[in-house]
């Protein structure tokens, strides 16, 4: 039997398949890292949020507990079915965003319950992001009025 054809003892799949596969996972591979590293020549931003560490620990004392006892149980329920992970706080703190070098807007809704005021100004401050205030936007732009004004921001930056 040609060992190109011959099947494989863990999984059943011929040799030929399993070396086809690796080549085309290594070319996405390939592809995605250059996405990863490419400079966008601008960003837009709906509803961005820009301080993950500082939602996180927010969520933690919504919840009424401490780092202390996330770090103990691992996971932990958060409002709204979400649940908070000790692990993914750990890589946050881990793997902070990075700056983007390229010029930044920002289209946030006052009454975001993801990113407070205060903290998307704080980034703008930093970065030099440009920030559109829609009044009665949320963090999820649904309604027919906040979709239009979504629509004519993203034309203006185009």
């Amino acid at each position: 039997m040609d060992s190109r054809t011959r099947t494989h003892p863990r999984d059943g799949l011929r040799k030929s398949t399993l070396a086809r596969d690796k080549r085309a996972r290594d070319q996405h591979r390939g592809v995605f890292a250059r996405l990863a590293f490419a400079a966008p020549e601008k960003a837009l931003f709906v509803s961005p949020i820009v301080d993950m560490e500082r939602l996180i620990c927010d969520r933690i004392c919504e919840a009424g507990i401490t780092e202390q006892i996330l770090r103990e149980r691992g996971m932990y329920p958060a409002r709204e079915g979400d649940m908070l992970s000790w692990d993914y706080l750990c890589w946050v703190r881990a793997h902070p965003a990075k700056d983007w070098h390229c010029p930044q807007y920002i289209l946030y809704g006052e009454n975001d319950s993801m990113t407070d005021l205060a903290t998307i100004r704080t980034y703008t401050a930093k970065s030099g992001a440009e920030l559109i205030i829609v009044p009665q936007g949320e963090h999820w732009f649904h309604t027919p009025e906040q979709l239009a004004v979504m629509a004519d921001w993203e034309r203006k930056h185009k």
